[in-house]
């Protein structure tokens, strides 16, 4: 769907430079004519292997790693010396970190939160009353109640959204 990506060539370990590649990969997204989507990845989607690492990259006071940037993408491009020993953090509080059990452990991805993915009711809460004249509740003078309700989540549009691993790496 759409004239963009939302994944790498490859999956990848998490780490900042593979975040930042994916961040550069949303924020040049393309709509299906071509033209720019505006994409503003605030959610940092984690499994539970990656919940302390991703917490000690968003929190870090000084930049987490020692690699230094590179001009236009995170990996390529000419070196900047920028991002060094007790540089700046310029990823701390750039996304809302959100762990989940049920991910596979290792896997990660980038998004705008509310966007692309949709969580649905698919049925309403039905309630149903257990026979009063029953057993022991008719003698004890109980009511018992069962509810149940049915949620349903899926993807709209996944171009909002970038894929770093689906924890296969």
């Amino acid at each position: 769907m759409g004239g963009g990506a939302n994944r790498l060539a490859a999956y990848a370990a998490f780490s900042q430079t593979i975040l930042q590649q994916l961040d550069n990969l949303l924020f040049q997204q393309l709509d299906q004519n071509g033209n720019k989507l505006v994409v503003n990845p605030d959610t940092l989607f984690l499994g539970s292997a990656l919940r302390f690492p991703g917490r000690a990259l968003l929190n870090s006071m000084w930049y987490p790693s020692t690699a230094s940037l590179k001009v236009a993408t995170a990996s390529v491009g000419a070196d900047t010396a920028i991002g060094t020993t007790y540089a700046e953090n310029t990823m701390k509080g750039l996304y809302r970190p959100v762990e989940s059990r049920y991910l596979p452990q290792k896997a990660y991805g980038i998004g705008e939160a509310h966007k692309g993915m949709v969580e649905q009711v698919a049925s309403g809460l039905s309630v149903v009353q257990e026979n009063p004249m029953s057993g022991k509740s008719f003698d004890q003078g109980e009511y018992r109640f069962k509810a149940e309700k049915f949620w349903e989540m899926d993807w709209i549009d996944p171009r909002f959204w970038a894929l770093g691993n689906d924890g296969s790496i």
